[in-house]
């Protein structure tokens, strides 16, 4: 009996963190849908994406700002970012807060640089 009670418990509990987080739709920023902010690599390189999909890169210890444009897809609900840079339209990736530099390396998960929104 006492098991009984304390499994209802815990299902009532489950249930309730379930509609709880299904309440909330608020997507953490760099995944799908929501890659709009800023946000600086672990390399100190600042990257600002925003509503327009113009995009502001300013590497590390450098003044030059450079403007450019981003994409997440033509319904932006692709699951990644491409950032254009020197002439490259998906010069870099962003995914599940990492920038990539190759395309390959973002789509194995390897070789990714941490990233910080602000």
């Amino acid at each position: 009996m006492k098991g009984l009670k304390i499994s209802s418990l815990f299902g009532i509990a489950m249930l309730s963190l379930a509609v709880l987080f299904s309440a909330c739709n608020n997507k953490p920023k760099g995944t799908a849908g929501n890659f709009v902010g800023e946000f600086v690599t672990a390399f100190g390189d600042r990257f600002v994406l925003n509503e327009d999909h113009s995009a502001e890169i300013q590497l590390d210890k450098q003044d030059s700002i450079f403007k450019t444009f981003w994409d997440d897809g033509p319904a932006h609900d692709r699951a990644y970012a491409t950032i254009a840079f020197n002439a490259n339209p998906a010069y870099f990736f962003v995914r599940d807060g990492q920038l990539y530099y190759h395309k390959i390396d973002m789509e194995h998960g390897k070789d990714g640089v941490k990233i910080q929104y602000k």
